[in-house]
């Protein structure tokens, strides 16, 4: 009974209000736009952005109609309705920000909470984007019990992995586009120890925002899981994406001694490896082999200490004319007419080699 008699004396209060706003207060404004824009209650709402006819049923409070009312004045302004301002005048990045929940109270608060409270919202179930390693990690502590000893060993095993990738050395990248602060880099890095292992991850710069490295633009590191001898390997290992594909490619020398043991021969093969659809690698393949024996041609290349590689993708749009180039690099003497001997190879879209 109380409350029926609460809501008919508010709704009687509201009706007085805006009797008087409309009746005297705009009429006595002095403002002759406010006179002819203001003549309805529909009016007043357009005006004030509050709605003068709601009932004592909605629960709210000034300061949620007050945000609400702010919220809908900066709506407007973004969708051009309101007079006086322009799209034009504000920071594309404001606005779309503001078209991607700022407008709406419920999901910029979850955004706000969530930055101001992350710790209430880490739950390792829901992690998007986890590593394999945390994976692991989440697996190891999920399938046995939680004692002392289990979390010790799992979380050894997640440190000693994440130690392997923290101290790589990079090695070699490439940039699978033109656009250097929108396309994707491939990367690649490896360990200290010797025969090291190689890993490679992508960093997405599409992903920036406001000329910033985004963290969710890195992936993992991922071992390449291919029978690399980096003990006999000379140059640098080059990724490079073809047929949007990951490619890999490297030289390995070896000398080995004739069969009277009067001289010594000495072999380059130039290796290649790519990803499957499965994401393992595929098993080497030997894309150049040449020999000092029968090729006196590369003597130079045999003779070299020092060795450069290239690996690239013409980025032609004509199938005929795509093609990937691999490439090994040598200084030559001085008394040669050109500065640098090679070894270079081309790969056609349908994995043909053709070499040069």
């Amino acid at each position: 009974m109380a409350t029926t008699i609460s809501s008919e004396l508010n709704q009687g209060y509201r009706n007085a209000l805006l009797s008087y706003y409309l009746g005297q207060y705009v009429p006595n404004s002095g403002n002759d736009n406010l006179t002819s824009l203001v003549q309805t209650p529909e009016d007043v709402y357009e005006y004030l952005l509050i709605d003068p006819l709601v009932n004592n049923d909605v629960q709210t409070s000034r300061v949620a109609q007050a945000m609400s009312s702010i919220q809908q004045y900066i709506n407007g302004i973004v969708l051009n309705m309101e007079p006086g301002y322009s799209t034009q005048m504000l920071d594309a990045d404001k606005i779309t920000q503001w078209n991607n929940g700022g407008n709406q109270y419920a999901i910029w608060g979850g955004y706000v909470e969530l930055d101001t409270y992350p710790e209430d919202y880490i739950v390792p179930t829901l992690r998007k984007n986890k590593t394999e390693y945390f994976s692991d990690l989440q697996n190891a502590l999920g399938q046995n019990s939680l004692n002392e000893d289990n979390i010790e060993q799992a979380v050894q095993v997640y440190l000693n992995d994440f130690e392997t990738v923290a101290n790589l050395d990079m090695v070699s990248g490439f940039i699978d586009g033109n656009v250097v602060d929108k396309d994707k880099y491939y990367l690649i890095g490896r360990t200290k120890n010797s025969p090291a292992d190689y890993y490679w991850r992508t960093l997405d710069m599409s992903q920036n925002a406001h000329n910033a490295v985004a963290l969710g633009a890195w992936s993992e590191w991922k071992k390449i899981d291919v029978n690399i001898n980096t003990d006999v390997m000379v140059g640098t290992l080059r990724p490079m994406v073809f047929n949007n594909r990951l490619y890999i490619v490297w030289y390995e020398k070896t000398t080995s001694s004739t069969s009277d043991g009067s001289s010594n021969i000495v072999n380059i093969k130039m290796y290649s490896a790519n990803i499957q659809f499965d994401g393992s690698w595929s098993a080497p393949q030997i894309i150049y082999n040449i020999s000092s024996d029968v090729d006196p041609m590369y003597e130079e290349l045999f003779q070299a200490t020092d060795y450069m590689t290239v690996a690239l993708a013409n980025g032609s749009i004509n199938y005929e004319t795509f093609n990937a180039i691999f490439a090994l690099y040598a200084e030559t003497s001085e008394d040669q007419d050109s500065m640098y001997t090679s070894l270079s190879a081309v790969m056609d879209p349908w994995g043909n080699i053709e070499q040069e």
